[in-house]
């Protein structure tokens, strides 16, 4: 990884809110984590188990941490959103989460004309 780029990294995670991670003995397996302005606005991101752990259900241990943790320190007028790839999903459903019939997910291109 660049150096350019461990920057990034390091400015991102001193900007979590709320961060669970997962280690085999000094191996991190596992990784996720809350972002988000503290009061209204919370987004749920970068859950990702390594490779050769998947299937296990840690996953399903790191969803259950940061449910935990939204549980008990926001109210039901906290937006509480994030962007699923499939089968995800499936996942994330168990935790309250569900594809919105009023919205959709989207992303802001790198190059874009306005």
């Amino acid at each position: 990884m660049g150096e350019k780029k461990l920057d990034k990294v390091e400015v991102a995670l001193a900007n979590t809110m709320f961060c669970v991670c997962l280690y085999e003995d000094s191996k991190l397996i596992g990784f996720g984590r809350i972002v988000g302005d503290g009061a209204i606005t919370l987004v749920v991101s970068d859950i990702m188990v390594a490779k050769d752990y998947q299937g296990q259900g840690l996953g399903k241990v790191i969803m259950q941490h940061i449910d935990d943790y939204l549980r008990s320190h926001f109210d039901n007028d906290a937006f509480v959103s994030l962007l699923a790839t499939v089968p995800a999903d499936q996942l994330y459903a168990q935790f309250g989460f569900y594809n919105s019939p009023d919205s959709i997910g989207m992303k802001r291109v790198k190059e874009y004309d306005n």
